[in-house]
């Protein structure tokens, strides 16, 4: 800890600097981040996949004003992620423990300390790196389990591409260069990509997704394979492959029909049996309704249990806690079941119970998984959910406060008044409408500025909105605001804006945040 014990001297020493300045009653400089540091060894990239290990981050930072902030964050994927609550504020000087967890890209772990301002702009920022070791694994990658719970492949869902099949794996000995890529071998031998668009290029090396093979041509099998990939000199390190035959020509609505549980009768007076079980469509988004169907021969009780497959996973047992239970249905039937329209599972799984279901036993039954996919894209990287619909731009305003700032947009006449700790107001064009003009008399002082038009009567009639924000430190800005909102489930619907600057932000159930 030698290196943060020198930290806190460099505090100190800052601390008498800036007591020099109030005794001499001088312009204090501007924020600045004098120290931004980690105490970390170099990681592998198994150590960062597995998540356990932990370093410390220490900063210090100067001259922080009323409405400035702190932003720690953590580069993931293709954007910075919190690594802080929304209301949490961080202390000028400190240090904190961090699990160093995987970015999800090709880089090593990367974190960033910011200062912003009221109004959200960036004041300073510093960047910490933590370094993969120099030495790769001694043993080269190696595919240990490569498998899928589909008992085989519907001809008709094949030819038309929407055979998306589960599938589990688990790579050992990973390089930080080394990729996964799951592609479909073909009768001439040729192999294209059965990948489904994701934001991200990397794959982890152990996990559970969807594949989505495709046939032009009749074939009674699909062949998929899994290769570890260095991504910069195209050595393949290791191959796995699932071959599953192609059945049937069915016609009609598709559906995917349930896989048997283990242990579960698939004969006739074998005792109770799934004679079938359904699920259509093939796919869903969040907020949209799956059609199930079964029949069954000599089962006393039915019940149907729904999951996240995301927590259910490769390794499901028949004792697991459902996230929702349909009891009593009938022996044979049909259940519409709608999902929340702020479902964050990326497959939503039905389990279909007979005779028996307790604490410590369920009956024999079957599963079936739905695919949950997002129809359309953010337009942006790092949106929570799916959204509701395409981006729009409309007219918008701008305003910066002392501990804030107010937003205004022209398709809805909304006022959103977000406060520097991270928690925000709406305001509607009705709410509006039942306000006077700005009934503040008071001028503003020096170098700040009384709010107008919808701002000013909010602020103005409004005494927390007046207290909390304080008075206006720019004038009010028109602009061309993009707007787009995540599919979830009232009250917490939520709206992502750009700012005049080009910042995102996210607003909704009372709390904001940059994106």
């Amino acid at each position: 800890m030698k290196k943060i014990a020198g930290f806190f001297i460099i505090a100190l020493a800052a601390l008498s600097i800036g007591v020099a300045y109030a005794a001499q009653d001088l312009p204090m400089p501007p924020p600045a981040i004098i120290l931004f540091d980690a105490q970390a060894d170099p990681v592998s990239l198994q150590q960062v996949e597995a998540g356990a290990t932990e370093m410390m981050l220490a900063w210090h930072v100067i001259n922080v004003r009323p409405g400035d902030r702190l932003r720690l964050e953590m580069y993931r994927g293709r954007s910075w992620v919190a690594l802080t609550e929304a209301n949490e504020v961080l202390p000028a000087v400190a240090a904190r423990a961090v699990t160093i967890t995987h970015p999800m890209n090709f880089g090593p772990p990367t974190y960033r300390l910011s200062i912003v301002d009221a109004a959200g702009a960036v004041i300073d920022e510093r960047t910490v790196v933590i370094p993969y070791g120099a030495r790769p694994p001694e043993n080269p990658p190696e595919i240990v389990s490569f498998a899928t719970r589909a008992a085989g492949i519907d001809a008709t869902a094949l030819r038309g591409g929407a055979a998306w099949i589960p599938v589990t794996w688990e790579v050992i000995n990973r390089r930080p260069t080394a990729n996964l890529v799951f592609e479909q071998i073909h009768d001439d031998g040729s192999a294209t990509s059965v990948e489904l668009p994701r934001e991200s290029y990397w794959v982890a090396s152990a996990g559970e997704g969807i594949v989505a093979p495709f046939a032009a041509a009749p074939t009674d099998q699909v062949v998929i394979r899994l290769q570890v990939v260095d991504v910069i000199t195209g050595e393949v390190f290791d191959t796995a492959e699932i071959t599953l035959a192609v059945t049937g020509n069915l016609a009609g609505a598709p559906v995917l029909t349930a896989t048997p549980l283990p242990g579960a009768a698939t004969q006739t007076g074998a005792g109770p049996t799934v004679v079938s079980f359904t699920a259509a469509p093939q796919t869903v988004q969040p907020g949209g309704e799956v059609l199930l169907q079964w029949e069954t021969r000599s089962a006393q009780r039915v019940w149907i249990e729904q999951f996240k497959a995301d927590t259910v996973g490769a390794g499901f047992t028949q004792y697991t806690p459902a996230d929702h239970l349909y009891a009593d249905l009938p022996l044979t039937g049909s259940l519409k079941v709608t999902l929340p329209g702020d479902y964050t599972g990326k497959v939503a799984t039905f389990i279909l119970v007979m005779d028996t279901y307790n604490v410590s036993a369920r009956g024999p039954g079957a599963r079936v998984d739905v695919p949950v996919v997002c129809q359309g894209e953010f337009f942006f990287a790092g949106g929570t959910g799916c959204p509701a619909g395409p981006v729009t731009e409309v007219a918008g305003a701008y305003q910066a406060f002392e501990t804030g700032h107010m937003l205004w947009r022209s398709d809805t006449g909304q006022v959103y008044v977000h406060y520097s700790n991270g928690t925000a107001a709406y305001y509607s064009q009705s709410d509006l409408d039942a306000m006077a003009d700005n009934p503040v008399a008071d001028a503003a002082p020096p170098g700040q500025y009384k709010p107008i038009n919808a701002f000013g009567r909010v602020w103005g009639n409004s005494a927390e909105v007046k207290v909390r924000l304080g008075w206006a430190v720019t004038p009010e800005q028109g602009y061309t605001m993009q707007i787009q909102t995540a599919l979830q489930a009232a009250p917490a619907a939520h709206d992502y804006l750009t700012l005049p600057d080009g910042q995102i932000i996210g607003t909704g159930a009372g709390q904001w945040e940059f994106k």
